[in-house]
């Protein structure tokens, strides 16, 4: 992570990250933050799990 200023309309960003092989640039206000892990719902697991409902003709 590299210290820089870039400003984009109102926003001011204070660190850039490259990445050369995607060819994308993160940019952030103060050091980014390890990402943090959430425990899935369990009712939106019950509902991704269920099987699509065959309609009878």
């Amino acid at each position: 992570m590299e210290a820089v200023n870039i400003r984009i309309g109102p926003l001011e960003f204070d660190h850039a990250d490259y990445d050369a092989e995607g060819d994308v640039l993160y940019l952030h206000v103060g050091q980014p933050s390890p990402a943090k892990a959430k425990k899935p719902r369990k009712d939106m697991l019950s509902a991704s799990r269920q099987a699509p409902s065959e309609s009878s003709a």
